[in-house]
């Protein structure tokens, strides 16, 4: 329970609160030494990094937790680490063999017959591919994502789906860049809706760069300020810091 509460005080916004639970119960996870519960404490490490976009941070517990997984026939959460390494190691320079785990991940979890969280790891790998300079491939991926899952029960992971989209089609041109901003919008839309204040910032930040871009400062400052104002802790978040910064240049 103290693992799912962190993510989600992670996601509200709340991210060195949820932080806090997450490392406390990972105390007692290693203080306990079943490998199970170890293995699924590591796991969300690494996928609340991902969520806070911590690269060094996803691999690290992404790793930890794939070891522990191969060493004890933990096969959902050996398809967990290869999906949440795989994102991490796509933010840097070694974007195809990220996306080779991701979807090394994909096709174990598939094996298994599960299907909760496969918007998530779509959205990961069209995320990848496009670090890979894939955006033809991540394109098609987070089309088919959105069409297979768009409108299903699954939802937690939505906004960033629209926000991942609206970053593929961001170097398209004027349509692109058009096609962009709606994407931008409905993830910002669909994050207020779930109060996930951490994708509510992502995507309102992503538009009100491309406002700035456009040089509508006014209306970029009017769509980051609200959001940015909710937070009252996580000030080292990466998104949280960029927001600052753009507004202190805007301004």
């Amino acid at each position: 329970i103290g693992l799912y509460r962190g993510a989600s005080e992670i996601l509200l916004g709340f991210c060195d609160t949820g932080s806090r639970r997450l490392d406390a119960v990972l105390k007692e996870a290693e203080a306990f030494g079943d490998p199970l519960a170890l293995d699924f404490a590591y796991c969300f490490q690494a996928i609340c990094a991902v969520y806070r976009n911590m690269p060094d941070a996803a691999a690290k517990y992404g790793e930890l937790a794939l070891e522990l997984a191969q060493a004890n026939d933990l096969i959902s959460w050996e398809a967990h680490s290869y999906c949440t390494t795989g994102w991490a190691y796509a933010q840097g320079e070694a974007a195809q063999m990220g996306i080779e785990r991701i979807r090394s991940g994909i096709d174990l979890w598939q094996q298994m017959g599960a299907r909760v969280m496969l918007p998530t790891w779509s959205t990961l790998l069209a995320e990848a591919l496009l670090s890979s300079g894939d955006r033809d491939g991540a394109l098609l991926e987070i089309e088919t994502n959105i069409e297979r899952w768009g409108s299903g029960d699954e939802a937690n992971y939505r906004a960033e789906t629209w926000r991942v989209k609206g970053d593929v089609l961001l170097g398209a041109g004027p349509t692109g860049s058009s096609g962009a901003e709606e994407c931008y919008r409905e993830a910002g839309r669909i994050a207020r809706e779930q109060k996930t204040q951490l994708f509510q910032l992502r995507a309102d930040l992503r538009l009100a760069k491309l406002l700035a871009d456009r040089s509508k400062d006014q209306e970029a400052i009017s769509v980051l300020t609200p959001v940015v104002g909710t937070f009252t802790e996580g000030f080292d978040t990466a998104d949280l810091r960029d927001a600052k910064a753009l507004l202190d240049q805007l301004s």
